[in-house]
């Protein structure tokens, strides 16, 4: 049996451990010959751009360092398998005698991975494509929660620590509104909520909810009465009453017609500053959350590990167009697999009750959610308190 592993889409924290999970359960198999690895997704098997994986050859430091390190890629295949593109796929494939193709990736790949192995239906070929999730968005159908999400979360809900202590050291301060990633769904708004509690954001407001402006107003010029200072964290797809996006490029997208995503703090800021006269500044985090190495999360770790090595097994079990995944039933994690026609198709929202009654802040219930992360988290000390007493 050969396999090859593509890494796509955007880098995370812990794709490279996902890959060493590969690697090893590769090594520790009798039954597959050949893992090839390819560079820059896709094309490098297009491109004849891989290299093999060596059976007796140590790769553990890979989980060490974030980002993609075959190097990632968005290529957007065509409906029409008569595309010249499948022409180099077929070839090479062929060439290579692939019986399995692993792509680590996310909704978008998940795409791939699904036209790919209905290709090799119709072309009556042996290969088959199995799914590893990764996306620092959590928004992947079917699962419970996505490799690179808690690493992402981990930094956001330390930094927030950071900028808030920060904002304390001033008798008055600004409205500080701090922009994270999250194209469709709100997962990694909620994430700052990790943030001890009197270190932590006052507001939060994500995609799943219409965004008021006339409300988002009052809830500024409230807090702001009392504290002197504001926190919020907003998701950078905020959609207004008519469903559009407060911010959206439509000069730029990833090939897969996504907008390119951004600027909503600037807005929000230019806002608060003509509307109610408050000091303000706006923060992006933009790729910082994405793949940092420091902030690194353990459990985020050893889960993208165990999927990478679960690919394998699904391969050697003769299974096919599945992704494996993180499901939760009775309380306890499991493995577990959800075709990758479905992770293409569908987004995996925030449920509305993780949310307050308000929309504008964290529920007990999305607060519960976040438990598998918390023991992560480094937490600061507000030492301003000792000179109290």
């Amino acid at each position: 049996m050969n396999l090859m592993y593509f890494q796509s889409g955007g880098p995370t924290s812990v794709i490279n451990s996902s890959f060493f999970g590969v690697i090893e359960a590769f090594q520790n198999s009798n039954k597959i010959d050949k893992l090839y690895a390819s560079k820059f997704g896709l094309s490098g098997l297009i491109n004849n751009d891989y290299f093999e994986i060596k059976k007796n050859k140590n790769y553990k430091s890979i989980i060490k360092n974030s980002g993609a390190i075959l190097g990632s890629a968005r290529i957007k295949l065509s409906e029409d398998f008569n595309d010249k593109i499948y022409d180099a796929i077929l070839k090479n494939t062929l060439n290579l005698d692939l019986d399995y193709l692993l792509f680590n990736g996310g909704n978008d790949s998940m795409e791939t991975a699904t036209k790919l192995n209905n290709f090799f239906k119709v072309k009556n070929i042996k290969t088959r494509v199995i799914g590893i999730p990764k996306t620092i968005d959590n928004d992947l159908y079917g699962i419970d929660h996505c490799p690179g999400f808690a690493s992402a979360a981990k930094y956001i809900a330390e930094t927030i620590e950071d900028i808030t202590l920060d904002l304390d050291s001033y008798k008055k301060g600004r409205v500080t509104i701090v922009e994270v990633m999250g194209r469709e769904a709100g997962w990694l708004a909620l994430s700052s909520s990790l943030a001890k509690k009197d270190l932590g954001p006052d507001l939060i407001y994500i995609p799943e909810i219409t965004f008021d402006i006339d409300e988002f107003l009052k809830d500024i010029k409230r807090i702001y009465s009392k504290k002197n200072r504001v926190l919020v964290v907003v998701s950078e797809a905020l959609k207004d009453k008519e469903g559009k996006h407060i911010c959206a490029s439509k000069a730029q997208n990833d090939g897969f017609d996504h907008f390119q995503l951004g600027s909503v703090s600037k807005i929000l800021c230019d806002v608060i500053e003509e509307k109610l006269n408050y000091p303000t500044r706006g923060i992006e985090f933009n790729l910082m959350q994405r793949c940092s190495t420091s902030h690194i999360s353990k459990v985020d770790q050893k889960e993208a590990y165990e999927l990478g090595k679960e690919a394998v097994k699904l391969a050697l079990n003769n299974e096919s167009g599945f992704m494996v995944g993180l499901i939760k039933e009775n309380n306890e994690y499991k493995i577990g697999k959800i075709p990758c026609e479905k992770a293409q198709n569908y987004i995996r929202y925030v449920p509305r009750n993780y949310m307050n009654k308000a929309g504008n802040f964290v529920s007990k219930e999305g607060k519960e959610y976040l438990n598998f992360i918390k023991k992560d988290i480094k937490h600061k000390k507000q030492l301003r308190k000792i000179f109290e007493d």
